[in-house]
């Protein structure tokens, strides 16, 4: 491994960026970064690195010979140790063990094919300015005119190496090998959140991140960077919905971050953002001849004329003329017959390979290649297909001759063709043949798990079913947690049932019922659910029919569970009549999502045993699923008022969360965990955990939940009474929710505003946001904060002297909360009607308004404690001191335990009043 490669994988683990590395060290940023990108370091850099990393001193010789020569014995063993020794203490927010991790981290990015650029000076000064004005340039042109390398001049001289990802799509790539390589190039910029959860859920038994998710965090993310993307033959992937979908939401981020785009393509992609663009054309005659000189090929002036005329300059057509030119005595007859032939791209191919013919090796090659065109064609990758282990002559002679093109991907090298002819080669090879060449690259590229999609590509491209069938069983919802559902869906689509064995065409249905399931395609999942069941029934009972209708089961039921809940239950139901023999793990999974169900459908009691069982059932390795059991149980615990047993719940599993690294769900249990803290009164914890929340939503780039904390968190200061932060976070969350069009998000983040507004005073700004808040609930039909803003309102009223519309407004509050079924709400709405009551005399109907508070908000204790305050203002308008004083001493007493400054400067000054009028009683 090269010494600065090394240290990014360090940095990477410790999440640290060079300028802390460099000021750790005492350097500048500029020549620590020279070092990583492969600058040999001095000495002393080299002491005062192995005094900063803690290297031990029998390792110092070791680590001194690696900085300098990279040579060392085991360079994993020492990032470990040096991770261990001197990793940077964890904080809650993020917490997660490197073993988790560490080992996994993908290679290093790779930077743009180095090619040579003839000419193109004015191509090159046009798409400069493009990408500088609007981070966007798209190149486009025919096969083989220079798109690519030109592209890459253009990257080189617009940003840094190791800020360039160049991604080169071909025909049978998705957007999962894509999204894979991006969130692995992020991770090593210190962008590793989604590269953590990717990794270490791969192997968990459900879907642990949503495409959605994944893809948000990415667009996110890379607003923060002024790293250049180019995306190299995107015409492969214009169908595939998914690809281009993300770019398109990728795009009109372009001018206003610093990251840009170059996209190369045959033909203009179908963007609505994009503007035409001219497509790139040939080269000039001045430049053919200086191309063909740089390749050491000298033409006779005619000749040279002739053949740029009939190459229209295309250089790659120009250097294969000149392979074939280069074997003769008379150029000008050669060009002459190719001016005349139909197809000069074959021609010219067709001449090359019969030079080859000498070489069956080479031949074998450059067919070997052609079948490998997509997959990472290492040296190994090669030897493989074409069961030959002296393949380096040929490649380096092949090489030379411009047919094969070298590129260094991190510390291994990788060949390719240019598509001309990796086209001609790949057609010339005969069915049988191909068929084996594509079953021994499958084979070997099954041998590593990072490699298992092109080995199943491979697979069928030779139309081998079964070992495809049978390494897709054990590992789909790894591939799946990886991004690959579409991938898979179509690879499975091309598979012919009718060529399996009987069980596994059973399992052929079931991934695809999975996979379908997962992409929402729920027509496609239940078809293919329903054949797997059908043909289960026709096959003798073994464990692993069994087992598979036990799949069939739980497949069934996470495809109905939303749709038809009560034939979700009977699947599931009949999932556990089907177990054969003591099976807790499977019981435990079908248990599992029955209490998932049956809390849809309010069956709290069921809910409660089904998710119980399931913890008793599931051991305690299997840490994915008990943690989903806990997170159920938390919010059954929470829908029927059991905040305390909610919040036990949610505590382990987060707990498990962290362990694990399921850093995305650590980000809902806490967001969930900040509420139940504010309910229970334990406020500052509140604060602690919601700052933790906003700051690993901002991480992870999560906009939604940034704007569901930053509003929560608004809240909890607006009743704190810190006003200044309340308003700071609450228009962030609006400005956020606005932005994004989360259009329901902003009539609750606008209903909280307003109430903050009342509560300071600003009634006319109070009124002003409620009617916004208004006009978009109407226009979107919700009805969830009719009930908060319709209190609002009252007490709008109620400020302006308007008794009967406050009271109108009050009773439509308690209304809206009651039909809602929420019972703090409820609580709620009932003090501010006994508030509105008493102050039109209507005292005894305060005294009822204000009783069914108190018993609805009990679980609450800052709105007991608000409802004790008022009810006990409300005693005192009537001359009930003693029945009074009690109630502001509980509301005062517990604004002291909660730090709610503002309201406790009310009571404080109401009990000195009170207090001063007594004494004055008593010394009469």
């Amino acid at each position: 491994m090269h010494f600065g490669d090394w240290l990014k994988r360090y940095r990477a683990i410790c999440r640290l960026t060079q300028q802390e590395v460099a000021e750790a060290l005492g350097y500048a940023e500029i020549t620590y970064q020279r070092v990583e990108r492969g600058g040999t370091p001095s000495a002393a850099f080299v002491d005062r690195l192995i005094a900063y990393l803690c290297v031990p001193p029998d390792e110092h010789a070791d680590f001194h010979r690696f900085a300098l020569t990279h040579e060392h014995p085991d360079t994993d063993a020492l990032l470990t140790q040096l991770t261990e020794i001197k990793a940077p203490l964890e904080t809650a927010i993020t917490h997660i063990p490197i073993s988790v991790h560490y080992q996994a981290l993908p290679p290093p990015p790779t930077t743009p094919p180095m090619l040579d650029l003839v000419g193109r000076q004015e191509e090159l000064s046009h798409y400069a300015a493009e990408l500088a004005t609007r981070h966007l340039t798209v190149i486009t042109g025919m096969s083989g005119v220079g798109k690519t390398a030109l592209a890459s001049a253009l990257a080189r001289q617009s940003a840094q190496p190791d800020h360039i990802f160049w991604y080169q799509f071909y025909p049978q790539t998705g957007l999962a090998d894509f999204l894979w390589r991006l969130t692995s190039f992020l991770a090593w910029h210190g962008e590793d959140a989604l590269w953590q959860q990717q990794h270490t859920n791969t192997h968990a038994v459900g879907a642990t991140l949503s495409m959605d998710a994944q893809t948000a965090y990415l667009i996110h993310a890379l607003q923060d960077h002024d790293f250049l993307l180019c995306l190299d033959d995107l015409h492969y992937v214009e169908d595939h919905e998914e690809v281009m979908s993300f770019i398109e939401r990728l795009v009109p981020t372009l001018p206003t971050s610093s990251l840009a785009l170059i996209v190369i393509a045959r033909s203009q992609p179908n963007f609505r953002q994009l503007h035409p663009t001219n497509p790139l054309t040939g080269l000039s005659l001045a430049d053919t001849q200086t191309l063909l000189t740089t390749q050491q090929h000298c033409l006779p002036v005619p000749v040279l004329a002739n053949l740029h005329r009939i190459t229209d300059g295309n250089p790659a057509l120009l250097i294969l003329a000149m392979e074939t030119l280069q074997t003769t005595t008379t150029p000008h007859c050669v060009v002459q017959r190719l001016a005349q032939t139909p197809n000069v791209m074959h021609y010219l191919m067709t001449r090359i390979h019969q030079q080859l013919d000498h070489d069956p090796r080479a031949v074998q090659v450059m067919r070997a290649i052609a079948v490998l065109w997509g997959s990472p064609t290492t040296r190994d990758a090669i030897a493989a297909v074409v069961e030959d282990d002296e393949v380096w002559d040929a490649l380096y002679n092949l090489g030379r001759r411009h047919l094969v093109q070298l590129q260094h991907v991190s510390i291994e090298s990788q060949y390719s063709q240019h598509t001309i002819v990796q086209a001609f080669y790949y057609d010339q090879i005969g069915p049988q043949a191909r068929r084996i060449m594509h079953l021994r690259a499958a084979e070997y590229y099954a041998q590593d798990t990072q490699t298992l999609l092109y080995a199943l590509h491979h697979f069928g491209q030779a139309g081998v079913y079964e070992p495809l069938v049978d390494l897709l069983t054990p590992n789909l919802w790894s591939l799946i947690n990886q991004g690959a559902a579409p991938v898979l869906r179509d690879l499975l689509a091309a598979v012919k049932p009718n060529l399996l064995p009987p069980m596994q065409q059973t399992a052929l249905w079931i991934a695809q019922g999975v996979v379908a399931t997962i992409l929402r395609a729920n027509t496609t999942a239940h078809a293919q659910y329903q054949h797997a069941w059908e043909h289960l029934k026709w096959l003798p009972d073994t464990p692993t029919t069994h087992q598979q209708r036990v799949q069939v089961c739980q497949g069934m039921g996470d495809l109905l569970e939303y749709e038809q809940p009560q034939e979700a239950i009977r699947w599931l139901r009949q999932g556990l009549t089907v177990l054969s023999a003591p099976a807790p793990i499977e019981a435990g999974r079908l248990h599992l999502r029955l209490g998932a169900v049956y809390t849809l459908l309010a069956k709290y009691a069921d809910a409660h045993q089904a998710l119980t069982t399931s913890l008793r059932l599931l051991p305690i390795h299997y840490e994915y699923e008990r943690s989903q059991a806990l997170n159920c149980l938390g919010s059954l615990a929470c829908m029927q008022s059991q905040f305390r047993q909610g919040q036990n719940y949610f505590t382990q599993a987060l707990q498990i969360y962290q362990d694990t690294g399921q850093i995305w769900s650590t980000l809902v249990v806490r967001q969930n965990l900040m509420i139940l803290l504010q309910i229970g009164g334990q406020w500052p914890e509140a604060v602690t955990m919601g700052t933790q929340a906003l700051t690993l939503a901002g991480r992870l780039h999560n906009i939604v939940l940034q704007t569901k904390v930053s509003h929560n968190l608004g809240i909890l200061h607006t009743k704190q009474g810190d006003f200044t932060a309340a308003y700071h976070l609450l228009t962030q969350s609006l400005s956020l929710a606005q932005q994004h069009f989360m259009n329901a998000t902003v009539v609750a983040i606008q209903a909280s505003l307003a109430d903050m507004y009342v509560r300071t005073g600003e009634y006319d700004a109070a009124a002003h946001t409620l009617v916004s808040a208004t006009n978009m609930a109407d226009k979107l039909s919700v009805t969830d904060q009719r009930a908060e803003m319709a209190r609002t309102q009252a007490l709008i009223h109620l400020a302006r002297g308007d008794g009967e519309l406050a009271l109108t407004c009050a009773q439509e509050a308690v209304h809206y909360a009651e039909a809602l079924g929420d019972q703090i709400g409820c609580g709620i709405s009932w003090r501010v009607l006994g508030q509105v009551q008493c102050a039109q005399g209507y005292y005894d109907q305060a005294y009822y308004s204000f009783t069914r508070s108190l018993a609805l908000v009990q679980d609450d204790s800052y709105e007991t404690a608000q409802t004790q305050w008022h009810w006990g203002k409300v005693l005192l308008m009537t001359h009930n001191s003693e029945e009074s004083m009690p109630r502001l001493h509980a509301a005062q007493t517990i604004f002291e335990q909660l730090g709610v400054t503002h309201d406790m400067v009310g009571t404080s000054r109401i009990l000195v009043d009170l207090h001063i009028h007594h004494d004055m009683n008593s010394r009469r």
